[in-house]
């Protein structure tokens, strides 16, 4: 019974981030999608462009183009995100070392750490 509810429960957060990931791409592709359509009737409309969405493949190379440049900087940005979630934490945890209090952002902590570590510490 134990093993039956513990496999439930890895194949229910493996589907959860297989399927959080297949959304970002999917939005990423409408988004883009609707980012090239509209940029090919702006064009049209201030005469720069005298082809319709349906005659070219522009808007297709435009939107896949856009969607996959989107999908990177997400990616660069939550990875960027963790890094500084994992800084933030490990300066906490070294806060009790440092030699003076509160730290400064000219230790090598950004002032967001700075204020986070000043908040968890005022509050313990």
């Amino acid at each position: 019974m134990i093993v039956n509810y513990t496999s439930k429960l890895v194949a229910t957060i493996i589907a959860f981030a297989l399927q959080s990931r297949v959304s970002a791409i999917q939005s990423a592709a409408m988004g883009g999608q609707i980012f090239a359509r509209s940029l090919l009737q702006l064009g049209r409309e201030r005469g720069l462009v005298n082809v319709s969405a349906d005659e070219t493949y522009m808007d297709e190379v435009v939107g896949w183009s856009v969607a996959v440049i989107g999908t990177y900087c997400l990616h660069k940005l939550n990875r960027y995100l963790e890094r500084e979630r994992a800084d933030t934490i490990s300066s906490f945890c070294c806060l009790r070392r440092l030699p003076e209090f509160p730290p400064r952002p000219s230790d090598g902590l950004s002032w967001h750490a700075v204020l986070s570590t000043c908040h968890l510490v005022s509050s313990c």
